[in-house]
C-alpha cells in the first residue's frame, strides 16, 4: 500500500501506528509517477520476497504509465516477479481492490469521519485521516475480504464467466 501526498505532512504530530507495510511518498501532483512506481515495486518486493511459495511471485496491476516503463519490467524479471497487466479499461471488473476492498475501506473511513464530527470536530484533515488509517486498514484488509474480492473478480478461483457476462462478444477461450 502506498499513500501519496503533495507535500510532507509536518503540521503537527499524529498518532502514527501505521504498519511498516505502508509506504509514504510525495509528488508534486499528488499522483503516482515513474519514480514512485519503482519505489512501490521495490516495496512490494521487500514485503513479499520472504513469503513466496516457489521461485516466482505474480504482481497484478493496471495499465498506469508508472507500471509500464522498461525499468519496471526489467526489475520484475530480475527479482522473479511475474508482471500481469490487466487489460485496459477493465479494472472495474477485474481488479480485486476495486471490486471488493475499496468499498469497505470507504465505509470504515466514513465511520471514522462521522465519529469525529459527532464528537465536535469541525474538520477531518489529512492528519486525522493518517491517525485513523491503521484502524481503517485493519478493518478492511482482512484475509476473508481479500480472498472474496479475488473470487468476485473471477481471478481465483478462475471463473471467466463472471467477466464474460460484461463482455458477451469476447470469446474467453481465445483470451
Amino acid at each position: 500500500m502506498i499513500i501519496i501526498a503533495k507535500s510532507v505532512l509536518m503540521e503537527k504530530h499524529f498518532n502514527n501506528a501505521i504498519d511498516d507495510g505502508v509506504l509514504f511518498a510525495t509528488s508534486e501532483s499528488s499522483y503516482s509517477n515513474a519514480y514512485l512506481g519503482m519505489e512501490w515495486l521495490k516495496h512490494f518486493d521487500r514485503q513479499t520476497a520472504g513469503r513466496r511459495k516457489g521461485k516466482y511471485r505474480m504482481l497484478v496491476f493496471d495499465g498506469h504509465g508508472s507500471h509500464l516503463t522498461d525499468e519496471f519490467t526489467y526489475y520484475c524479471w530480475e527479482y522473479d516477479i511475474i508482471p500481469f497487466r490487466l487489460p485496459s479499461h477493465s479494472t472495474h471488473l477485474l481488479q480485486p481492490l476495486d471490486i471488493g476492498v475499496f468499498q469497505p475501506f470507504k465505509h470504515w473511513h466514513q465511520v471514522h469521519l462521522h465519529k469525529a464530527v459527532r464528537y465536535s470536530a469541525l474538520e477531518f484533515t489529512k492528519l486525522d485521516f493518517l491517525a485513523a488509517f491503521q484502524r481503517i486498514y485493519e478493518r478492511t484488509f482482512k484475509r476473508k475480504t481479500i480472498l472474496s474480492a479475488w473470487e468476485k473478480a473471477g481471478l481465483f478461483p478462475f471463473n471467466p464467466a463472471l467477466v464474460q457476462a460484461f463482455y458477451p462478444d469476447v470469446n474467453m477461450k481465445t483470451v
